[in-house]
């Protein structure tokens, strides 16, 4: 009997399903028809490839007879509301539009500032849409995802008060960013545009990723006060001065890579959830990156830009860096000439000198100096020049020279007259000048006579001739005009 009931009630149901035929209809308002169309005609939407039901004229019923979640206009999706009218040939329902998706389908026009009152998701990504972005009517949006198009000019400082993602990158905008008042904003990626100035501080309270990494930001990077921030990205900029020290409590991963910053780097004590740091391709010198050894899931920090200063004192050149645990390598023209921890060296021999130095707490890292002209080596006490062979000239002529030849009177030992070998030319970089045959020694006696060398053809300048003879060497400035 119990299953008896039972069937007989599966058959009135059915009945009941079966007769009951009424189709469903959903009705949108004129204004939303409207902006629909004005969306269609403004971005090209003839051109679509795929358009269907599109029109440049929407029309404010749409049917279906299942959900309105797949209704019959490509990319939009629809919200049932309340029933409008009933009867038994159809049941009309109210239906607004909540999420527009068109992606990768090639629409090369320009987004019209749309005003849909119910739209929470609006994803125009991966197209052709070029033009400036509107400020947007949208109060429900909470998803703007209009990255990869070509949009173009500044960012507006959006009126979107329930947005949680925005995804503006790799388009062309350009412009500083604004102090954008998002105060729902969870996620904002600006990544591969033309973006410059400095960073604002940004109010965004809830912010839980921020990436603008390929940019052309410049300025310090201002100490953020966003308390629920895990990711940072800004590598790739022209970002300087040094790093502050965040108070990011909840910061998992900070990239910073490929910069200009300089200075000390904090210890980020206050961020205890940090697992991963890149600090490489800035200008940072060995103390500034081994404070943070030893604490990240992955630290990178090299390589570095970092030019070392290099200063002659005397005899001597140096180096200036800091770092606990330093190997100084020197090269003349490139090649090695002392290797040791003393960030010193004193020359023996005149040429280019530069040194790189190397840390064996920070392996595979190493920092460059700037490159120094030793013009002078060996210079001996008076005592000292009377066993050594003796060096002695007098000012060029004429001076400044424009043609001809240039002469320095020079005196020398009897028994060690000075050769052309003996002689090289530089430029005021501290390059040599190759002047082959255009250097000769005229003598008047055994122990004098003139060096001469012919200027035709060498360019206006400043010029040094470094003259050595043994242990003494003479550096003579000469003008030619």
């Amino acid at each position: 009997m119990f299953k008896f009931t039972i069937i007989i009630q599966f058959l009135l149901i059915l009945f009941i399903n079966i007769s009951y035929s009424s189709e469903i209809i959903y009705k949108i308002s004129q204004h939303e028809a409207d902006e629909l169309s004005k969306f269609y005609n403004s971005a090209g939407g003839e051109d679509w490839s795929n358009n269907y039901n599109w029109s440049s004229n929407v029309s404010t019923t749409l049917t279906q007879i299942s959900t309105p979640y797949n209704m019959v206009l490509y990319g939009v999706v629809f919200r049932k509301g309340e029933i409008i009218s009933e009867d038994e040939n159809a049941i009309i329902f109210y239906a607004t539009a909540i999420n527009m998706t068109i992606t990768e389908e090639g629409i090369n026009g320009i987004i019209p500032n749309l005003n849909l009152p119910n739209l929470d998701q609006l994803n125009l990504s991966r197209n052709q849409l070029n033009g400036e972005l509107p400020i947007f009517n949208l109060p429900n949006l909470e998803k703007m995802l209009l990255g990869e198009n070509n949009l173009s000019g500044e960012i507006p400082n959006f009126n979107l008060p329930k947005l949680k993602i925005l995804w503006l990158g790799e388009n062309n905008l350009s412009g500083e960013i604004p102090d954008l008042k998002l105060p729902e904003l969870e996620r904002l990626w600006l990544d591969e545009n033309q973006l410059n100035g400095e960073l604002p501080k940004l109010n965004l309270p809830k912010l839980k990723e921020l990436s603008i990494i390929y940019n052309q930001l410049n300025g310090v990077i201002p100490n953020f006060n966003l308390p629920e921030l895990e990711y940072l990205a800004l590598s790739f900029n022209k970002l300087i001065g040094e790093i502050p020290d965040f108070d990011l409590p909840k910061l998992e991963r900070m990239y910073l890579n490929n910069n200009e910053l300089s200075g000390n780097v904090p210890e980020f004590n206050n961020m205890t959830n940090l697992k991963v740091l890149r600090l490489d391709s800035n200008k940072f010198t060995f103390k500034a990156l081994e404070v943070n050894l030893g604490k990240y899931d992955y630290y990178q920090y090299k390589d570095q830009d970092t030019t070392l200063p290099i200063t002659q004192n005397g005899n001597k050149i140096k180096v200036t860096v800091d770092g606990s645990a330093n190997t100084y390598t020197w090269f003349l023209d490139e090649n090695e000439v002392s290797s040791g921890i003393s960030n010193s060296y004193r020359p023996s021999k005149t040429g280019i000198y530069h040194c790189e130095v190397t840390n064996s707490l920070l392996p595979d890292l190493t920092l460059s100096s700037s490159t120094i002209n030793v013009l002078t080596v060996g210079i001996a006490t008076e005592d000292q020049d009377r066993f050594l062979n003796y060096l002695y000239t007098l000012p060029p002529y004429p001076q400044p020279a424009s043609s001809g030849n240039v002469k320095i009177p020079i005196y020398w030992r009897l028994s060690n007259p000075v050769s052309p070998s003996n002689i090289k030319i530089y430029n005021t970089m501290g390059v040599e000048i190759i002047q082959e045959n255009k250097i000769t020694i005229g003598e008047s006696t055994s122990i004098n006579g003139e060096i001469i060398w012919d200027v035709s053809g060498v360019d206006a300048g400043i010029y040094f001739l470094e003259i050595r003879h043994g242990t003494s060497t003479r550096i003579v400035k000469i003008m030619l005009e």
